[in-house]
């Protein structure tokens, strides 16, 4: 049984602990973001704040591919982004939730 648990979280702790990988453009982002972090202090991260710097680049991405307009709400931190970036995650979110809230209306 213990070698069952052990290989399963074998499997598991790779893939929840693998970083994403980070463009030029998300770099040159999140060294204009309050957080100036550069390439090669990414790696140092902890795996938490790793994800953090992933899951933000991702949410970014996705509301500038939507050119604002989104469906839901993703992870981001402030501390990633750049001013006009979190300027446009802004409008992109409160867009969202006025939507919402005059479909709850009706």
């Amino acid at each position: 049984m213990k070698v069952l648990i052990l290989a399963a979280l074998a499997v598991l702790t790779p893939a929840a602990t693998q970083a994403c990988t980070l463009s030029d453009d998300d770099f040159k982002a999140l060294a204009a973001s309050p957080s100036h972090l550069m390439p090669s202090e990414f790696s140092t991260l902890t795996p938490a704040r790793q994800n953090s710097v992933c899951d933000t680049r991702v949410f970014i991405k996705h509301v500038d591919a939507r050119k604002g307009i989104i469906n839901e709400l993703g992870p981001y931190s402030t501390k990633y982004l750049t001013p006009a970036e979190f300027d446009r995650i802004t409008a992109a979110s409160n867009a969202y939730l006025e939507r919402l809230i005059r479909a709850r209306r009706r």
